[in-house]
């Protein structure tokens, strides 16, 4: 369902009301029984509880899609400014671990806390195995100049070996053009 229908209860709500049970739903995470309820006291709608259902999931669906736009907009304004991207990712996770500190010093359970954790410990992993891969590049980098450097050697001797071909092959043109008794001649 990408559309309200126009029949459907909900769609009739003043946008005064559409944000009051959004609100009910999405901030004060309500049951659908409980913003049913409210629902019929403040807006005198009659309507059952699938259909509640149906336009959570529209207006989840909807706040999703603003959600991913405006994330979008974002990161196309951070790749367009001079904003490095080890930055943007130490922001996010100050964001994050911030986040975590807010959950973990609220009463009671959050049920963000492990997921935050979660999210913090994998981003570590993923530092240290950048770490690692830097490591392992250098590394390579390294054996790669040591191996150069043992051939320069044979590169010398290869350059030697093309030039006497290259000598020789100019001399053997210049007896194919001028002759062996011609080239005798001019050399003496």
């Amino acid at each position: 369902m990408s559309k309200l229908r126009s029949d459907s209860t909900w769609a009739v709500l003043t946008p005064a009301q559409k944000e009051k049970l959004t609100q009910w739903l999405f901030d004060e995470n309500l049951s659908y029984a409980a913003a049913l309820q409210r629902a019929q006291q403040e807006f005198g709608v009659t309507a059952s509880k699938s259909s509640l259902k149906r336009y959570y999931q529209f207006l989840a669906r909807e706040r999703l899609r603003y959600y991913l736009c405006e994330t979008q907009s974002i990161a196309a304004e951070a790749m367009g400014s001079e904003a490095k991207l080890a930055d943007l990712r130490g922001a996010a996770l100050k964001l994050v671990g911030k986040k975590l500190l807010d959950c973990a010093l609220q009463r009671g359970v959050a049920k963000e806390l492990p997921s935050l954790a979660n999210l913090l410990l994998l981003s570590e992993q993923h530092e240290l195995q950048r770490e690692w891969l830097a490591l392992a590049r250098e590394r390579f980098q390294f054996k790669a100049s040591k191996a150069v450097l043992k051939a320069l050697p044979l590169r010398d001797e290869f350059n030697r070996d093309e030039e006497a071909r290259e000598t020789e092959r100019i001399e053997m043109i210049k007896r194919q053009l001028f002759g062996d008794e011609l080239l005798e001649g001019i050399i003496e």
